[in-house]
């Protein structure tokens, strides 16, 4: 049986809008305010439309599991990949990759045959009745034009109890996981036992009026990671000014709601110079403006992530598999401790 959109919509999670024509139901993660405001810049706004966090989340007793979607271009890159879930156990992947794969360290770049357009796949899955859960691609703006299931197959959209609302840069974003669960922030948000909402935009700054577009509902968590393209973009005085308001937005709309700012993480060109100044001195900004705000926790991104560039896509800024793993594991120690979890 193929699902109505409006079964679609109700097994999504992680979006917060649709646009729904005959053809086709997109997901988007920002609300239109968020949309319209990350248009100033056109990069931002492309890359705001991939589908990073977004997730199909559902029990049934169908045996078989078919998607027919379409993924576009939002300026990052162009391979993507799509992971099925069955209680907890891989099933499959829906990707646009080689059959030899990506190369190490350098994902993107791969010369692929067809790095945007319609894809579909059909996944079998164990009898009875089971937890299914398909992750979406960071890298994509998705289109899902049809979800099938067996016929007369039961349907139970599955949310979790908490949220978690993740800001941030491209590593927030999910540049350059191989598969979506990959992702530090993916891997927090099954820690914490929470539905992941994800507001991150490759390349962004501490961009306060972003934090000032409040969503629909109070998350549980809220992570904010910002500061590595502020040195390389920004003044001192600019960070200074936009962290500040970023974190007040934030308390002003979600008042009470621990806030998790997490500092850069260790790049291979940190010694490089920048207008702005040390690398160092980004850290000692954040804590010094964050520690004026009491629901605020500050966590030193610096040493998630070991200090060797085989960790790093190109060997400098984003991480590998092994890169997330670790920053993953360390994030979700520190803000355990912290929670005492």
């Amino acid at each position: 049986m193929q699902l109505t959109f409006d079964q679609i919509r109700a097994i999504t999670v992680g979006a917060v809008d649709f646009d729904e024509t005959k053809e086709y139901l997109q997901p988007s993660r920002f609300t239109k305010a968020q949309r319209e405001f990350t248009a100033y810049a056109d990069r931002y706004y492309h890359r705001g439309m991939a589908s990073a966090g977004i997730c199909f989340c559902f029990e049934t007793d169908s045996e078989s599991l078919s998607l027919e979607v379409e993924c576009l271009s939002t300026q990052v890159r162009d391979y993507f990949s799509f992971e099925v879930f069955a209680e907890g156990k891989l099933v499959g992947y829906l990707d646009n990759f080689p059959e030899e794969g990506l190369p190490s360290q350098h994902y993107h770049m791969t010369q692929l045959e067809k790095p945007e357009g319609i894809f579909s796949k059909t996944f079998v899955l164990e009898a009875g009745k089971k937890l299914v859960r398909v992750n979406f691609p960071w890298s994509k703006l998705v289109r899902i034009h049809s979800v099938s299931l067996d016929d007369g197959a039961t349907l139970v959209p599955v949310k979790k109890d908490k949220k978690l609302l993740a800001f941030g840069d491209s590593i927030t974003h999910g540049m350059d996981a191989y598969r979506p669960s990959q992702r530090y922030i993916a891997q927090l948000a099954d820690f914490l036992g929470a539905d992941e909402y994800n507001k991150a935009i490759a390349g962004e700054t501490y961009c306060p009026g972003l934090a000032a577009c409040r969503d629909d509902f109070t998350p549980d968590y809220i992570t904010v990671a910002y500061g590595a393209n502020d040195w390389s973009l920004k003044s001192k005085e600019d960070l200074e000014r936009n962290s500040r308001l970023f974190y007040a937005n934030l308390q002003k709309n979600y008042p009470g709601v621990p806030v998790f700012v997490i500092t850069p993480i260790w790049r291979a060109d940190r010694e490089e110079s920048r207008p702005f100044g040390s690398f160092d001195d980004v850290e000692a900004t954040i804590r010094k403006n964050a520690a004026d705000f009491p629901q605020i926790q500050v966590i030193r991104g610096y040493d998630l992530v070991p200090h060797h560039t085989k960790y790093f896509v190109e060997a400098k800024l984003h991480p590998t598999t092994e890169g997330f793993a670790y920053y993953g594991k360390n994030l979700c120690a520190q803000i355990g401790a912290l929670l005492n979890k």
